[in-house]
Formats: C-alpha cells, sequence, structure tokens
C-alpha cells in the first residue's frame, strides 16, 4: 500500500506492505515430506515527511519499522523460530549553494529479538537487544558546467540475522552445511567514496573509487570438512576486521545519431586484516563493452534497435583459504527489437540471447560453483500488446 498525502509544509509518503513467504526445500526429486519448510511472515510500515525548502535547506525525515516471524516446521531445524521486531527513525538533509551541493543525514535503528525454545538445535529461549546510530555527510561540486567531483563519508551498522547466529544443519538452497555463531557482534563499517563525473551531449563518463573498513565483518568462511550424509562443504559464519576496497568506471560515447558505445569496468579487492588474507567470494575483475544500434524507422519498423555485449571476467584466484579459484570467461550477449503496426495498434517485438556462444563458465559468486556451471545460452522472446477495456 502506497500514499501521498500533501500538506502545506509537509508532503508525506506511506507504505505499508505484508508478505507471507512459505519455503519448502526437498532433498531429492520426488520427496514426499520437505527436509526443510520455513514460514516467514514480514509487515513493514514507514512514513516519510518531505518538508518544504526553508533557505537553501531542504530533506525529509521519517520513522521505518518490520515486524517479523518465522516458524520451522520440517523435522530438520535449520534455525530457530523467532519474533523480530525493527524500528528507526531518520533524517536526511541538503543544501546547494551556487555550484556546491552538501548532504548530510543521521538514522537511529532498534531491534528486538525474541529467539524460540528449538532444543534440536541447542538453542534456549532468550531475547537479544540492539541499538545503534548511523550517519553520512556528502559533497559534491561542479568544477565545470559538465564536470563535478562527490565525496562521501559515512558509518553504518549491522545486526546479525537468526541464521548467522544460529543455523546448524544442511542448507539445501545453498548446498552447504552451516553453522552459525550465537556470539557475533554488529558489524559495524566506515565507508568512504569519491567520484569524478563527465556530461556532455554525446559522452558521459564517471569513475567511482571506494574504501569500506567493516570491523566485525560477517561471512560464510569455508572449511576442509564435508557433511558425510550430504557431500556439502562446511561454512562456519565467522567475523573478523575486514577491508574492501574497489573501483568502478563506466562510459557512453553517441558515436553517431544511431550508434553508441558503452563501456564499464569494475574490481574490487576485500582483505581480513586479522589473518593478512582474501575474503572469500568477492568477484572476480569485470568489463563489458557493447554497442547500440538505433532508428527512429527503417521500412514498416518503427523504433528497431540491435545491440551486442561481451563481457569479461578474470580469474579469481585471490581466494580465502579452501576456497576454490574459478578461471576466467567472457560472455557475449545479445538482442534486437522493433515496433510492428497492425493496422492502429502498435506490437513490440523483442528478441535477446544471452551466453550467445554457449559458453561453460562458472561465475565466482554461484554458491553452486563447486557442484554445477551456470546457465547456457538463453534465448527470450517477447511479445507486447498494448489494450484498452473499453465499457
Amino acid at each position: 500500500m502506497k500514499a501521498n498525502i500533501p500538506t502545506s509544509s509537509l508532503r508525506y509518503e506511506v507504505n505499508a506492505g505484508y508478505q507471507h513467504n512459505d519455503r519448502k526445500e526437498f532433498d531429492s526429486k520426488g520427496a514426499a515430506t520437505p527436509r526443510l519448510h520455513l514460514v516467514l511472515n514480514t509487515g513493514t510500515f514507514d512514513v516519510k515527511a518531505h518538508h518544504a525548502p526553508i533557505g537553501p535547506l531542504y530533506g525529509t525525515f521519517g520513522i521505518s519499522s518490520m515486524i517479523q516471524s518465522n516458524r520451522t516446521l520440517a523435522v530438520d531445524k535449520l534455525i530457530p523460530g523467532y519474533n523480530q521486531q525493527d524500528y528507526a527513525a531518520f533524517v536526511y538533509e541538503q543544501a546547494k549553494f551556487g555550484g556546491l551541493n552538501l548532504s548530510a543525514g543521521g538514522r537511529f535503528d532498534t531491534r528486538n529479538l525474541d529467539v524460540l525454545n528449538t532444543p534440536d538445535l541447542g538453542v534456549s529461549a532468550a531475547n537479544r537487544k540492539y541499538n545503534a546510530f548511523s550517519g553520512s555527510f556528502g559533497a559534491a561540486y561542479h568544477i565545470l558546467p559538465d564536470l563535478s567531483v562527490t565525496a562521501n563519508i559515512g558509518n553504518a551498522w549491522r545486526a546479525p540475522t537468526v541464521f548467522e547466529l544460529f543455523v546448524d544443519g544442511v542448507h539445501e538452497g545453498t548446498l552447504r552445511y552451516e553453522v552459525g555463531d550465537s556470539n557475533l557482534k554488529p558489524e559495524k563499517a566506515t565507508n568512504v567514496e569519491t567520484s569524478l563525473k563527465y556530461v556532455s551531449t554525446r559522452f558521459v563518463g564517471e569513475v567511482t573509487l571506494y574504501n569500506n573498513h567493516i570491523p566485525r565483518y560477517i561471512f560464510g568462511n569455508p572449511t576442509d570438512q564435508f557433511d558425510p550424509a550430504s557431500g556439502f562443504r562446511k561454512y562456519d559464519i565467522t567475523q573478523a576486521n575486514a577491508r574492501i576496497q574497489g573501483i568502478d568506471a563506466q562510459l557512453q560515447i553517441e558515436l553517431t545519431d544511431w550508434l553508441a558505445f558503452d563501456g564499464s569496468y569494475s574490481m574490487l579487492r576485500g582483505r581480513n586484516l586479522e589473518l593478512d588474507s582474501y575474503l572469500p567470494f568477492m568477484p572476480a575483475d569485470h568489463g563489458r563493452v557493447g554497442f547500440h544500434l538505433s532508428k527512429s524507422r527503417l521500412g514498416k519498423l518503427h523504433q528497431p534497435y540491435f545491440s551486442i555485449h561481451t563481457s569479461i571476467y578474470g580469474k579469481q584466484d585471490r581466494v580465502a583459504k579452501n576456497e576454490i579459484v574459478t578461471k576466467g570467461y567472457t560472455l557475449v550477449d545479445a538482442s534486437l527489437g522493433a515496433d510492428v503496426h497492425l493496422g492502429s495498434t502498435p506490437l513490440q517485438v523483442d528478441l535477446s540471447v544471452d551466453n550467445l556462444f554457449d559458453r561453460a563458465y562458472t561465475d565466482h559468486l554461484s554458491r553452486y560453483r563447486e557442484y554445477a556451471l551456470n546457465p547456457g545460452r538463453n534465448v527470450v522472446l517477447k511479445v507486447q500488446i498494448p489494450f484498452r477495456l473499453v465499457k
């Protein structure tokens, strides 16, 4: 549910939602009963108030809430049942002084977690409370009309989930045997980011550098042990002082009125500072280039287009202990489409092919990478026919 309520000085934005998730996972094809059965109910309610400008200042403040309950119904217990309530209050303000834009925000979060008694996991009923304040400050400055630089610094936090605290067993959805740690503390992070952006009529380019220092970073650490029943590798949920740094770059050039080039590059490094080693599940270096051709009309075709992109992924051998290395690979994706008019009715037809050459590969971020390849060639034909209901 969404609602906008304007007043003389404020505009209220109200969002409310409810989700019921009945999840079942089976350990074999044709099994009559699920190995895992979780029923999760989640309700959310947010109110944002956007105030009218006060001099150069304009912004938003509000509250946010989430109430969640989980029940574990199958014989095997992966996590305990729980009831959780999250509440937050926040404010975000911006101000503009000529070519300089300033922004700042603050947020206070509180979580109340009631864990239900689950003898199968060795978990007794308990209550846990978490509170934290987070904030950020940013600035953007136009060095030239087409060139701007931005910088942001902030701190953030994240409380450990029930899964990270208490999981103990085979997780069919991720092909892992996972073991939580009930002593985990909330993550805290200090984030610094800066970017340089150039925008002109036919050229857009942006480079972003970021550095995140995360004391008590929570992650699944692969071990050298395997569960004898399932054959899945065991992962210990743990935390460590960590640093994650990276660079993102994007480029778009209109070569002609009908031909455009775009490219991007992403590099990320994650370090466990306590062990002076790599963090697990860090993405490989990734570059993407492509061309997009389009015209307003070609014969009887309206808005025809054709695009082709090549994605190049490097070998990922910067891995944690017991984590497998994945090879580099190259993928090609292509798509074409147009609007075809049948009388007065426009018919939109789009054909896309992912992994055009059916390359066998393993994505380093895939949770199934030790057991299966990523999807091969995927062809999608989409036809859209607009219609109106007339009384």
